[in-house]
């Protein structure tokens, strides 16, 4: 991994100052990470990231972050096609559109609006940051309904029950990877009932 960082750098034309700076303490990054795939205790991989006792080198570690995030604003994390996106951009707002005509009580529909639109932020901005956040947003939407099912009787009641279980549904397949992650929305929909 630490020479596709370095060959990635390189790749960026930084001024010499800039690349010089991004790869300031890879080496040790480096020799740390060999003596931990050796199994080497914890106490050898802390001397070789810390020779003679010194505090750790924080240094590196905030190295590291900045030369990742310039790889990743030079090649942004594609993993959502366009067409998905737009289908959850257009799924997103057609039930922040519902929920705020329902007849909800205040509480339900601040919950669930909260979690529409950072689920959309999300969403509009997976171009930039990757799929992650999409993911998590979802995650974050699934826990607050599963924590709050009192929030499934004003659906029932003003008629919304099917239609969000089957956007739970449909979002769930878009953004799962693997069968793990399609049980969420199974979850989501036993709290809520039938």
């Amino acid at each position: 991994m630490p020479d596709l960082v370095v060959e990635g750098i390189r790749a960026l034309g930084e001024e010499p100052e800039e690349e010089e700076h991004l790869l300031l303490h890879l080496d040790g990054l480096q020799n740390a990470m060999a003596s931990l795939i050796a199994r080497n205790s914890l106490y050898q991989v802390f001397s070789v990231f810390a020779p003679g006792g010194e505090v750790p080198k924080s240094a590196a570690v905030h190295s590291l972050a900045s030369a990742a995030r310039e790889l990743h604003r030079a090649a942004p994390v594609h993993s959502m096609s366009a067409e998905d996106i737009a289908r959850l951009e257009g799924l997103i707002v057609d039930l922040m559109r519902e929920v705020s005509a329902a007849k909800l009580p205040p509480s339900a529909s601040l919950l669930l609006l909260h979690h529409l639109h950072a689920l959309l932020q999300a969403v509009q901005l997976v171009r930039i940051y990757g799929r992650d956040d999409v993911e998590g947003a979802f995650d974050a939407f699934v826990g607050a309904v599963m924590r709050r099912p009192e929030t499934a009787e004003p659906l029932r009641e003003a008629n919304l029950m099917e239609r969000f279980r089957e956007w739970v549904t449909t979002v769930n397949g878009i953004i799962s990877v693997g069968t793990g992650a399609a049980s969420l929305g199974q979850q989501v929909i036993r709290v809520l009932g039938s």
